[in-house]
């Protein structure tokens, strides 16, 4: 069913569109500003409600940035400097307080998904030049934040994208998920989306299906700590033969990640499945960056 032809290619990032409006205020305040006094994680895995997506407005044009790959238009997004505004004015407080403070990354609260990591470009770059066959495809983005490789995937025909994000309250799906697949689709079209958040760690699991042939990640394994919980949502959610495409950084110093710890990760996991591991990209030079393929092998 799939088909890969990735050029070669330098890996370099382009910046997308500058701050030239301001994003009304949105999202839902909490009650505590303290970055200690915040909710935990919801115990499962739980999607977003009917009643809010159908009360989530449409951005307006001027609020939107094209994103481009190779100068060429893919889809449009909310700017990323009007979504942090927004935040900072607006937002949930715990999260406001981390965006304010320049914290990417607050472990079992925050996961950085209000920023536009670099690896989600090399994903695009990725997606863009191979020749999936997205039409007869049941997508699962995981730790999705904007969505771009999902919306990616929903621009170009895919049968469902199911986008997922760790924030406890939702807000990153909230303000940014849906809204950027609604700057792309019409309304209607969101019964191809399903939108769920909470810990990948969840035993209790309400949206996600058991039968995804592709699942995109960028950007999701540094944290080691995480990795089995990454490793084993992913083997009970992926089809046989179905593909996982992970854009990453070879490494994460400082926090120890890495894309071998995951691969070991994953491979490790009992399954019914022989997880096939392959490097499909990576940068020339400078800190590695990886585009990585596996396939869930019927045994």
């Amino acid at each position: 069913m799939f088909s890969f032809n990735f050029e070669e290619g330098d890996g370099t990032v382009t910046s997308v569109g500058n701050f030239k409006s301001k994003r009304p205020k949105g999202g839902s305040s909490g009650p505590n500003s303290g970055l200690h006094s915040v909710e935990s994680p919801p115990k499962k895995l739980q999607a977003l409600d009917s009643e809010i997506l159908l009360n989530i407005p449409v951005p307006e044009e001027h609020h939107l940035d094209d994103i481009e790959i190779d100068g060429v238009k893919l889809f449009q997004a909310l700017n990323e400097k009007l979504v942090e505004i927004s935040l900072k004015e607006g937002g949930e407080k715990v999260v406001s307080k981390l965006v304010q403070l320049n914290i990417d990354v607050q472990s079992g609260i925050y996961e950085g998904g209000f920023k536009i990591w670099e690896c989600t470009y090399d994903l695009l770059r990725w997606l863009k030049r191979s020749s999936l066959d997205w039409k007869n495809s049941n997508v699962l983005e995981l730790g999705c934040g904007a969505g771009y490789p999902g919306l990616f995937a929903l621009t170009n025909g895919a049968i469902c994208v199911h986008f997922q994000d760790y924030v406890s309250n939702a807000c990153v799906l909230e303000q940014w998920t849906v809204p950027n697949v609604l700057s792309n689709t019409p309304r209607s079209e969101l019964e191809r989306c399903r939108f769920i958040y909470g810990d990948w760690a969840s035993e209790e699991i309400e949206g996600l299906r058991n039968d995804y042939n592709l699942i995109l990640m960028s950007e999701t394994v540094y944290n080691t700590d995480s990795l089995p919980a990454l490793a084993q949502l992913i083997d009970r959610s992926i089809s046989p033969g179905g593909h996982v495409i992970l854009s990453a950084k070879s490494y994460y110093y400082g926090v120890g990640g890495s894309v071998d710890a995951f691969t070991q990760a994953l491979q490790s996991v009992h399954s019914p499945y022989k997880w096939k591991s392959e490097e499909v990209w990576a940068t020339a030079e400078g800190l590695r960056r990886v585009v990585m393929l596996y396939t869930a092998q019927v045994t």
